[in-house]
């Protein structure tokens, strides 16, 4: 393994992509954490659907995902990418995550980058 600056390894990083809002989160997201924590590339996206999990509840009081969503930007994930949607939602502004929004080219090319793992 080639070795980059600062000594950080050049990894691919790990991929998730999350469907199902309803779906178990809390192992992938325990993932992503342990990934960060040590210094590792990860890339995270989000279908249209389960963008719930990072949307603030009533009264911007925070669901349990969208607080430990919350809690990876400190740990060095930057942002997180989901399909641009086709009209305004304004449930989508008050994300917990900055988000990039890709065009259909986009996501199926972020899609197809590389090993991807489902939650």
């Amino acid at each position: 393994m080639k070795a980059g600056p600062a000594g950080q390894h050049l990894m691919r990083p790990l991929r998730l992509l999350f469907i199902d809002p309803n779906a178990d989160w809390r192992a992938r997201f325990e993932n992503i954490q342990a990934w960060l924590a040590f210094d590792q590339p990860v890339s995270i996206a989000f279908t249209t659907d389960a963008l719930r999990l990072l949307r603030l509840g009533n009264n911007a009081k925070r669901s349990a995902s969208a607080a430990a969503f919350a809690s990876l930007q400190p740990l060095g994930l930057a942002h997180a990418f989901a399909p641009k949607p086709t009209d305004h939602d304004p449930a989508l502004d008050n994300l917990v995550l900055p988000m990039i929004y890709l065009s259909a080219k986009g996501w199926r090319q972020w899609l197809r980058a590389g090993s991807l793992v489902a939650a």
